[in-house]
């Protein structure tokens, strides 16, 4: 019973070390919440590079424009497609914690958010996102947070249909 109460409200001789206890936290909490505001501040902006590519089952292998991701759409899941070809190329600067529209050629809308950049020594700098996409119609298809090695290509199939698919592939780097 005495315990609970001492812990409840300090009596004289312990106000002075409550007050002490209670400064270092707030100096704690200051010290970290600025050190966060910098390291957001010390992040510039993602420059991201958001393909839209129609994919089906017909002849003709992959678009010369989509080189750089012909390795990944020959592998399942994307290999029960033959023919790949770039339909529309979308450019953005991400500033860090700011979403960005993207109006998508087939319809509808993906919005991005660049969240965080990780960086490790001996280590590719990995990116952390935030997308959302909605249909043509404003119902949300994807909501997702993904974690993409810089340069690297992540890529998403956004409708299909028996032999058709509608692909979003898109890259990002930051420094």
């Amino acid at each position: 019973m005495m315990l609970a109460k001492a812990m409840t409200r300090p009596n004289r001789a312990t106000r002075p070390l409550a007050r002490v206890a209670l400064a270092a936290l707030f100096a704690i909490t200051a010290l970290a919440l600025g050190a966060q505001s910098a390291a957001a501040q010390d992040t510039g902006p993602a420059a991201c590079t958001f393909l839209e590519i129609k994919a089906d089952s017909g002849s003709g292998g992959v678009d010369s424009k989509l080189s750089a991701l012909k390795s990944k759409l020959e592998k399942p899941p994307f290999s029960a497609w033959k023919h790949f070809e770039l339909v529309a190329k979308h450019s953005r600067k991400l500033a860090h914690m700011k979403a960005e529209e993207v109006a998508l050629k087939a319809g509808g809308k993906l919005t991005a958010l660049f969240r965080q950049l990780s960086k490790s020594a001996g280590k590719k700098d990995r990116l952390s996102l935030s997308l959302t996409l909605d249909d043509k119609r404003g119902k949300r298809a994807l909501d997702s947070k993904v974690h993409v090695d810089a340069g690297d290509y992540f890529v998403i199939v956004v409708g299909q249909s028996d032999s058709e698919g509608h692909l979003l592939a898109f890259t990002c780097s930051a420094k």
